[in-house]
């Protein structure tokens, strides 16, 4: 039987592209920052919450955790030796994640029913493309878009303006996916349909700009 075409649930219409921020999207990446971070202030006899941790995804009030810490320890901190540290747990912690639900049954979804699959993300592409990679995503994503493919990233429009021109469409014709209030504003701002999909940290952001919200990728699509 031949899929069903996926439905913009705005224009009541095929979609032809679906857009996916990274992050926190399609792993739990910013809950391993965060717990990689955790256990270095706890080293340090301090603690770091969620809600400090929160303002700090997706750049929302450029929060600089290093800083913070050495606020709560009231000392300066030699962070040649830290930083690897914190990078080394980071790692370990990633290595380990999954995708999270609905990733990929939506993803292979898009793809029987023709549509272009995209990564639009603020990290950096070393980093995405090698997260792609160990998730066996690599080969789905048509294009990938980073922070460093644009002047201005999210919150700014700049990164899904430039995946849509990539892709050679308009922002009528896409869905983006979206955990984070900055990635929420930047594809609002390019005038694309935004399904929040909020995590564990972000569920603390302000999402109410999103034109959806939903628990997980496993509850869409729309159709």
């Amino acid at each position: 039987m031949r899929p069903q075409p996926l439905i913009h649930p705005h224009r009541r219409s095929p979609l032809r592209a679906l857009l996916f921020d990274y992050d926190g999207l399609l792993a739990d990446t910013e809950q391993a920052e965060f717990e990689a971070w955790c256990g270095l202030y706890a080293a340090h006899g301090a603690v770091l919450t969620a809600r400090e941790w929160t303002e700090a995804v997706g750049h929302v009030n450029h929060v600089d955790p290093r800083a913070l810490l050495e606020l709560k320890t009231g000392r300066t901190l030699d962070w040649a030796v830290l930083d690897p540290q914190k990078a080394s747990r980071h790692h370990e912690l990633v290595a380990a994640l999954p995708l999270l639900p609905g990733v990929r049954d939506l993803i292979d979804r898009a793809r029987a029913a023709g549509l272009r699959v995209a990564v639009v993300s603020n990290s950096g592409r070393t980093w995405v493309s090698a997260e792609l990679a160990r998730l066996g995503l690599a080969s789905d994503a048509d294009i990938v878009v980073t922070r460093d493919d644009v002047a201005r990233f999210k919150p700014f429009p700049d990164p899904y303006l430039r995946v849509l021109d990539l892709l050679g469409i308009g922002a009528e014709d896409a869905v983006a996916f979206e955990d984070s209030a900055p990635g929420v504003a930047s594809a609002k701002a390019a005038g694309v349909w935004v399904v929040a999909v909020p995590n564990a940290l972000t569920a603390l952001h302000d999402l109410d700009a999103a034109d959806e919200r939903i628990a997980s990728l496993a509850h869409w699509p729309v159709s």
